[in-house]
C-alpha cells in the first residue's frame, strides 16, 4: 500500500466508503487476476481523496452476474459527487479508482 499527499482526517463516511473500494478491489484481483502483484494507493489531495487498487494479472471474464460490485461501487461514489472507474489497465492487469471529492 501506498499513499501520496498529505495524510489527513476524512469524514467517516467517506473513509468507510474508500474502504469499500479497496475491498472490492482486492476481492476480484484475488478472484480474477491469478498469481499478481496488487497495488493499493491513496492519493489525498487538496479537493478530496483518490483510492486505486490495480494489478498486473492478465484477468479472466467476468461469470454470470458479474460486475454487480462494481456496479455498486460505482453507485456509492455517486452519492459523493465522485467520480468511478474500472476497467484494463492500459500497461496491463485491471484497475479500479474512485475520488471522493471533500472539503478542504
Amino acid at each position: 500500500m501506498q499513499t501520496e499527499g498529505k495524510e489527513r482526517d476524512l469524514p467517516a463516511s467517506v473513509e468507510l466508503n474508500a474502504y469499500r473500494v479497496v475491498q472490492e478491489g482486492l476481492t476480484n484481483a484475488l478472484k480474477h487476476a491469478g498469481r499478481a502483484d496488487v497495488r493499493v494507493v491513496l492519493r489525498y489531495r487538496a479537493d478530496g481523496i483518490e483510492v486505486e487498487v490495480s494489478d498486473d494479472g492478465a484477468g479472466t471474464g467476468q461469470g454470470p452476474g458479474g460486475r454487480r460490485g462494481l456496479i455498486g461501487l460505482g453507485e456509492r461514489v455517486a452519492v459523493f459527487g465522485g467520480r468511478f472507474e474500472a476497467g484494463r489497465d492500459p500497461r496491463g492487469g485491471w484497475k479500479v479508482r474512485a475520488s471522493f471529492p471533500t472539503e478542504s
